[in-house]
């Protein structure tokens, strides 16, 4: 008898504020953790990251050279620490470690996951190494743009939500660690929205949320 297991997970939360919520009480969606096949927190709109003045490159290599001369132990602060401050802006700016895009989240979101999974043969089983088929969806959401596209019933909000909703299905590996689950997934993206970055086809990630 092979023993096979059936998880099922699903979560929701929403976040509200005078004028919309916090930047820090939003939520993010997107990873081996919440919705596969989309790249970490990366479901739902994102900001081009500003990228700073030369004035400001040049305050922050100044303090970071400072702070490297000033160490008791002599650490290093980064490669931008050892760049001259005078005239060298777009070397610290490329040496930063920045992204192009910073993700906004949304107000409310759900997620959820369907899975069956069984053991591998043989050794593998003695190192709970499993193999798993499972079904993946979730979605984010602002309350103004829920009121303005489903209006001000329930109802309409709701069926607002549930078509912006996001779908994945996919094939994988589990191994069991003290810290989460190692996930090595092939992934099909089925469903998705403008704005949303999706990862490669083949994804390795780590699922913190136990099921």
């Amino acid at each position: 008898i092979v023993p096979l297991r059936a998880p099922a997970t699903a979560r929701g939360g929403g976040a509200a504020g005078a004028g919309g919520a916090y930047a820090s009480d939003r939520f993010l969606l997107g990873g081996v953790s919440t919705v596969r096949g989309f790249r970490t927190n990366a479901l739902g709109p994102r900001d081009t990251r500003r990228e700073l003045s030369a004035a400001e490159l040049e305050a922050f290599a100044a303090e970071r050279k400072a702070a490297a001369a000033s160490s008791r132990f002599n650490l290093s602060f980064g490669p931008e620490a050892a760049v001259a401050v005078d005239g060298h802006a777009e070397e610290v700016q490329a040496k930063l470690p920045r992204g192009r895009f910073d993700a906004l989240g949304g107000e409310l979101m759900a997620h959820g996951l369907v899975a069956l999974s069984a053991p591998l043969p043989g050794p593998f089983a003695q190192h709970g190494l499993r193999a798993q088929v499972w079904a993946n969806g979730g979605g984010l959401a602002e309350w103004a743009q829920l009121s303005q596209d489903g209006g001000a019933n329930a109802r309409g909000c709701a069926l607002t939500f549930a078509r912006g909703l996001r779908l994945t299905v996919g094939v994988g590996l589990v191994v069991p660690t003290p810290i989460g689950r190692l996930e090595l997934n092939v992934c099909r993206v089925l469903r998705r929205q403008g704005g949303d970055s999706t990862s490669r086809a083949l994804q390795l990630g780590l699922c913190t949320h136990f099921l």
